[in-house]
């Protein structure tokens, strides 16, 4: 058993709210309904909520619906699992693959969301609002559509020993698969093996859209923040109460938490350079695989050491 000790805080920023005042009509039936009258008020509208908030209270909406019994063993992990697995397939990760590496999605959940809360399926469709999310208070923005296909899988492994890597799900398959571009790219561009290693070491986890494809930053905040929030909800807590905790209250610092979810550093390294395959990409050379691997150890290392104030 992991010593998960005590977590680096991080301070946390509200969410800005707007109040916008107006005023209206408001027909007085006077003497016998003959008789208008005008009323001036200050009326108070509540405006929409900010779209972050509307995916909080969104997962709160729907883990609530019935679809694992409390009395049950590992009861918050399994309701977690059943929802991101109606909430993958909403994204678009639907196919015969994603139904072998976590399971088919809930009928049963889905029918009373599709019911109870009709808007959701479309809002968190690849191309809904609630595609690309921006997390108060930072630049950060995370692919929820991907973040939600790796929480199914990370919640389908209660230990990280299935016969299918929880990671496969999450960074390794996109690093196999950034490993696999930069191969193509580097071939079809000429390009030398020390130049391949320097776009890895510089663009792991970026925004450049040629050099950070297939692992750019919406990816790589995707995967940290699956394995960190599955990580609180198999500790106990619910869909609700892990991300409430970790984005809004921000308790817990983002690399310190992905770090110890396995343990130690140490940990990490070695699970890291335990991936040798990955199905979707068996034609990579192993040296851009070491490559990117690398890449990715030091990503890590750097936000992890900066997160410290040790940078």
């Amino acid at each position: 058993m992991a010593d998960y000790g005590s977590l680096l805080p991080v301070i946390g920023s509200g969410v800005p709210s707007d109040t916008i005042y107006t005023h209206d009509f408001r027909p007085s039936p006077g003497v016998g309904g003959l008789v208008p009258a005008f009323s001036w008020t200050r009326n108070l509208m509540v405006p929409e909520k900010p779209v972050f908030d509307q995916y909080l209270q969104s997962i709160q909406d729907m883990e609530k619906l019935p679809c694992v019994n409390s009395w049950e063993k590992d009861w918050q992990r399994k309701k977690g699992l059943e929802l991101f697995k109606v909430l993958r397939d909403y994204g678009g990760y639907d196919g015969i693959s994603w139904m072998l590496t976590s399971g088919i999605a809930n009928r049963m959940l889905n029918y009373h969301i599709q019911y109870k809360h009709s808007a959701y399926p479309k809002h968190f469709a690849r191309n809904g609002k609630f595609s690309n999310m921006q997390i108060p208070g930072t630049g950060i923005v995370v692919d929820v559509p991907h973040f939600n296909a790796a929480m199914s899988k990370y919640l389908d492994d209660p230990n990280d020993d299935a016969v299918i890597p929880s990671e496969w799900a999450s960074w390794a398959g996109d690093m196999f698969t950034y490993a696999d571009t930069l191969q193509k790219f580097s071939k079809h561009n000429k390009i030398p093996l020390d130049s391949a290693r320097y776009i890895a070491n510089n663009f792991i986890g970026g925004d450049n859209d040629t050099l950070s494809y297939s692992f750019d930053s919406k990816d790589f905040y995707a995967d940290i923040d699956a394995r960190n929030i599955a990580h609180l909800i198999k500790r106990g807590q619910s869909p609700y109460e892990a991300m409430n905790d970790y984005y809004r209250n921000q308790k817990f610092g983002r690399f310190n938490l992905f770090v110890h979810s396995y343990g130690s550093w140490k940990n990490f390294v070695n699970k890291v350079k335990s991936h040798h395959f990955f199905p979707i990409t068996p034609g990579v050379d192993p040296v851009f695989v070491n490559m990117v691997k690398s890449a990715f150890i030091q990503r890590i290392q750097k936000e992890l050491l900066h997160e410290m104030g040790l940078d």
